[in-house]
C-alpha cells in the first residue's frame, strides 16, 4: 500500500511538472485580421515566457481555408531563444522561413515577402519547446480575411445612362492589387428593376434576365441569343469578383435603359422627289401627286441651319408649316398631306435659306386622304 501511494504521488508530481512546463510560454497574436496582407505579417506576435532559465522554441504556423478547414499553407520558424518576460516577434526574428504551399491560390505569388491571396482564412500557431523534443508550449488561432484595396469598378454602360443598342457591351475594372489573385474571374448579373424597386433591391430579389459566371476578362457583350431587352424597362447590373470559386468582392449596382428606336423615315412611293427651284415656280410647272405623300429635294450651299417649310393654297393662304434642319448638300424631305389639302386644287410649297433666297414648287392632288 505504501508503494502504491508513492508511485501515485510521483505520477501526480510528473503531471504537475508537465502542466507547469506547458504553462511557461503563452503568446499574443498581432496579425491584422483583415485587409491586404503580406506573408511576413503573419509572424507579428508577442511571446511571454515565465521560466527562469532561457529556452529555445520553434513556431509552427498553418493557414487554413476558413470555409472547409483545408490547409493551404504551412511554415515553421527557425529556433528562437526566449528569456523570462515578453519577447516581441516579427518576420526578421523567425527568418529564414520555409513555406509549404498546399493550394493553387498561391500560384500568383510565392515570394516569401509577397502578398497572401485574397480570401477568408484561419491562421493557427503552435509553439514547440525545441529543447524538450517538440513539447507543445502554446497553441492559438486567429481569423485572417484578405481583401482587395478596391472591388470591381463598373465602367460601361454608365450609371442611369440610356443605351442605343439592344445588345450593350458591359465593362469594368478589376479589383486591386491584381497579384492577390491566382485565378481571378467574374460573375455578372443583370435584372429588371420593377417600378416600385430600387436597384439594390432588384438585384437581391428579382430573377436574373442574364447571369454569366467564370468570366476571365472584365468585359462581356449581351448575347444575341439572350432575352430581348425592352425599351420600356430599367435594368440593373452588378459584377462579383472571385478567386477560383471563392467570393472576394462585388461592385456597386448600376442601372441603364434602352433608347427608343428612331422613327422610320417616311418613304415617298416610287422615290419621286420634287426639286425646289429658285424664282418663279410657274416655270417648273405643277407636279401631280397620285398619293397623299409628297417629297421634295433641296440642295443647300450653306452650313447646317434650321428652316421653315410653308405650304400655301393658290390664293396665298398658309395651310401648313413645318420646321426642319437643313444640312449642307442634298436634303430629301417627305410629308404626309392631311385633310387640309383638297383634291384638284393647286398648292405651293416654299422654303427660304438664311440669305432670304426662296425656293418653291407647286403640286396638285388627284386623290385625297
Amino acid at each position: 500500500m505504501f508503494m502504491r501511494k508513492r508511485v501515485l504521488s510521483v505520477s501526480i508530481i510528473c503531471m504537475l511538472a508537465a502542466v507547469t512546463a506547458v504553462a511557461q510560454v503563452s503568446f499574443v497574436l498581432q496579425v491584422p485580421p483583415t485587409g491586404v496582407l503580406q506573408k511576413n505579417q503573419l509572424w507579428n506576435m508577442a511571446l511571454v515566457y515565465s521560466g527562469n532559465a532561457s529556452t529555445s522554441v520553434i513556431i509552427q504556423m498553418m493557414l487554413m481555408d476558413a470555409r472547409n478547414g483545408q490547409p493551404v499553407m504551412t511554415a515553421a520558424s527557425r529556433p528562437i531563444l526566449l528569456t523570462k518576460g515578453t519577447t516581441v516577434i516579427g518576420a526578421k526574428d523567425v527568418a529564414p522561413v520555409e513555406y509549404n504551399y498546399l493550394s493553387s491560390l498561391f500560384n500568383a505569388d510565392r515570394d516569401p515577402n509577397g502578398f497572401l491571396p485574397a480570401g477568408d482564412f484561419k491562421a493557427c500557431y503552435t509553439v514547440l519547446q525545441n529543447a524538450h523534443n517538440g513539447v507543445v508550449q502554446a497553441e492559438d488561432c486567429i481569423p485572417v480575411e484578405v481583401q482587395p484595396l478596391s472591388p470591381p469598378q463598373l465602367n460601361s454602360p454608365a450609371d442611369t445612362s440610356t443605351v442605343a443598342t439592344a445588345y450593350p457591351q458591359f465593362s469594368w475594372l478589376p479589383p486591386t492589387p491584381v497579384n492577390l489573385f491566382s485565378n481571378l474571374n467574374y460573375e455578372m448579373i443583370l435584372v429588371e428593376v420593377l417600378p416600385d424597386q430600387g436597384p439594390y433591391e432588384a438585384i437581391q430579389q428579382n430573377m436574373p434576365v442574364y447571369n454569366i459566371s467564370h468570366l476571365n476578362d472584365p468585359v462581356n457583350m449581351y448575347p444575341a441569343s439572350g432575352k430581348p431587352l425592352d425599351t420600356g424597362k430599367v435594368y440593373a447590373w452588378r459584377v462579383l469578383a472571385l478567386n477560383d470559386d471563392q467570393f472576394i468582392a462585388q461592385s456597386e449596382v448600376w442601372t441603364f435603359k434602352l433608347a427608343q428606336p428612331p422613327p422610320k423615315a417616311l418613304v415617298v412611293p416610287g422615290g419621286n422627289y420634287m426639286p425646289m427651284r429658285a424664282g418663279n415656280e410657274r416655270s417648273a410647272g405643277v407636279h401631280v401627286l397620285t398619293c397623299d405623300t409628297i417629297g421634295i429635294k433641296f440642295y443647300s450651299f450653306e452650313k447646317d441651319h434650321p428652316a421653315v417649310v410653308n405650304f400655301y393654297s393658290a390664293d396665298g393662304k398658309l395651310v401648313r408649316t413645318v420646321t426642319e434642319t437643313i444640312v449642307y448638300g442634298d436634303n430629301y424631305l417627305a410629308y404626309v398631306l392631311n385633310k387640309s389639302f383638297d383634291k384638284g386644287k393647286v398648292y405651293r410649297i416654299e422654303i427660304s435659306d438664311t440669305r432670304k433666297n426662296t425656293y418653291t414648287a407647286s403640286f396638285t392632288l388627284t386623290t385625297t386622304k
